[in-house]
């Protein structure tokens, strides 16, 4: 048994299920040992749902670097913005625990873990704005700004319809976020020529 197996069981355990879905007997069961030889690894519940979803993290991780592939500017930010829609998606639970995170006892564990995520998937996105501004696709302003003005509207677009509370299909959704994007975009400064 290795870490990184239990770390999978974990994960998969959490994607299905939620918090309550992990645990260490749970997990040690589906990898064949003992709930206590998990503490040999893991130091509790918390320890054990953290490695969970940051190997789950490594969706968005895929998703936003395969953004860098693009040749242009502007599609690499197109593609980072995409890769947040679709690890949403794909993640919702990952998605929202980094979004909302749980009260629970045991998930502030977790919660402090993981708050550097967000802070990192902005930098990325300041980096995606920042470049689109240095090729003249978006008027020179606060990169900083920007990446926050689109970090959180598509973060309120996706968190919205995650809980239920945006009543479309996942195609409606796809297109109200590419339309959500280009106004953006637009709003904040894309070049009337590009």
């Amino acid at each position: 048994m290795t870490r990184e197996q239990v770390a999978e069981v974990a994960y998969r355990r959490f994607r299905d299920g939620g918090f309550d879905a992990v645990s260490l007997r749970g997990v040690a069961g589906e990898v064949g040992v003992t709930a206590p030889a998990l503490y040999r690894i893991f130091k509790g519940k918390g320890d054990l749902v953290a490695a969970g979803i940051e190997r789950g993290l490594r969706h968005l991780h895929t998703r936003l670097t395969g953004a860098l592939v693009a040749d242009e500017p502007r599609e690499r930010l197109q593609r980072t913005m995409s890769g947040l829609l679709e690890f949403a998606l794909a993640e919702p639970r990952i998605y929202q625990t980094l979004a909302y995170p749980s009260k629970e006892p045991g998930v502030q564990e977790v919660v402090n873990r993981l708050h550097g995520v967000v802070v990192t998937v902005v930098r990325f996105l300041t980096d995606r704005v920042r470049e689109c501004m240095d090729a003249e696709v978006l008027r020179p302003d606060s990169p900083e700004r920007v990446a926050l003005v689109l970090w959180s509207g598509s973060h309120g677009l996706i968190s919205t319809w995650l809980s239920g509370h945006l009543p479309l299909h996942e195609c409606e959704l796809r297109e109200l976020y590419q339309e959500f994007g280009r106004l953006t975009v637009a709003g904040v400064g894309m070049r009337a020529d590009g």
